[in-house]
């Protein structure tokens, strides 16, 4: 959320590996997720997102969020600018790398961008997969994208899913995904017809 936490995050990373960081992939352009940026961008980094991002992230400027709690003391800057975005699926093999990155649906923004690892059988959905649709109290994400987003990681079959929040991590498994595009599903099939009825 912060470059302040971002640092601490950082030094943590550096009593275990020294490596450089070549690559920052932002998953989607909400402010806990791009606000440290600063922190962790040096020389040789190369910032990687999805076309649209720009636009995301300036619907994140433009909202006025409810919880401060949640953003800390620091200071949260959303200036991020990717050096490079994408709008199909492409391959970083760079370094022994072996990851796919894949523009995909959402049920929380229209940036969304997967991040596959092959090598290891994971795939990093950053925030797809919310309790909810958007961001609480912001006009975004659909449940189209929700239930295509689930469809999508089903088509992948990763072993490990990991999501931009550890409790959706330990939750919202890959096994989970078929009972939640079931339900879901089933829940958008009554919905849908119900509310335009009303």
């Amino acid at each position: 959320t912060t470059e302040e936490t971002a640092r601490d995050a950082l030094a943590a990373l550096r009593r275990i590996t020294a490596a450089p960081i070549r690559y920052v992939i932002l998953t989607h352009g909400h402010w806990d997720h791009v606000g440290g940026l600063g922190a962790l961008r040096g020389p040789g980094t190369t910032v990687i997102a999805r076309r649209g991002f720009d636009d995301e992230l300036a619907r994140s400027r433009s909202a006025d969020p409810p919880f401060r709690y949640f953003f800390g003391a620091g200071t949260m800057k959303l200036d991020a600018k990717p050096d490079r975005e994408i709008d199909a699926p492409e391959t970083l093999a760079a370094g022994g790398l072996d990851l796919r990155l894949v523009p995909a649906p959402s049920g929380e923004t229209a940036d969304a961008l997967f991040v596959q690892d092959r090598r290891h059988d994971l795939l990093v959905v950053g925030d797809a997969f919310m309790p909810y649709l958007g961001a609480p109290f912001v006009a975004e994400g659909t449940p189209e994208g929700y239930l295509a987003a689930i469809q999508m990681v089903l088509d992948l079959h990763p072993g490990l899913l990991i999501h931009g929040h550890t409790p959706l991590t330990a939750l919202f498994t890959v096994d989970a995904m078929p009972g939640l595009r079931d339900a879901l599903g089933a829940l958008y099939a009554r919905s849908v017809p119900a509310a335009r009825a009303a």
